[in-house]
């Protein structure tokens, strides 16, 4: 499969990349009292247009591929998640930064939760975040943007990943808490 990958606002079959919001992070004491990050927020709109000015309907396409990828993809523990989005559909272990837990439905949105590795480059990703940097949420696929902006119903997940600079007007993670809830 040769696809190529579809820029802002362009009409075709292609990989589509995206990216979601109000993602947040909290800092957690494992067993091992070693630290894991938990990422949870909105990982998917649907039913709006994001910044690559597309829409992904969202009863008719990302729902039900959300499902899709929830039973095939996350719950076998294949979520993985990449630093920045590559130029491939496969996933890099070595570029593997965390892994998705699960994925829900609230509204039009799909939210999410997963957990950073502390490991490779998700090493930097902890660190970044504990630096104060901003960090989102987004998806990469491949599908058909066909008139209106609209994805059509043959788009599919193949991961979502950890971007600097997301699709999404409120993608960002927005803090980082531990279990008690103080701000880190």
């Amino acid at each position: 499969m040769n696809l190529r990958i579809l820029k802002e606002n362009e009409i075709g079959r292609g990989i589509l990349i995206e990216n979601s919001s109000d993602t947040f992070v909290k800092k957690v004491l494992n067993e091992n009292k070693s630290s894991d990050y938990l990422i949870n927020g909105i990982y998917m709109q649907g039913d709006k247009e994001n910044r690559n000015g597309r829409i992904y309907p969202f009863y008719d396409v990302l729902l039900p591929e959300t499902q899709r990828y929830i039973k095939e993809v996350v719950d076998i523990g294949r979520a993985g998640m990449e630093l920045e989005h590559p130029n491939e559909l496969e996933l890099n272990p070595e570029r593997t930064v965390g892994r998705i837990k699960k994925l829900w439905a609230d509204g039009t949105n799909i939210m999410g939760e997963s957990i950073l590795i502390n490991y490779g480059l998700g090493i930097l990703v902890r660190e970044m975040i504990d630096a104060g940097f901003r960090m989102g949420v987004s998806s990469r696929g491949v599908g058909t943007v066909g008139k209106n902006k609209l994805v059509e119903s043959d788009f599919t997940i193949h991961h979502i990943d950890i971007v600097f600079s997301p699709s999404g007007i409120d993608c960002w993670i927005d803090k980082a808490v531990n279990e008690s809830a103080e701000t880190i």
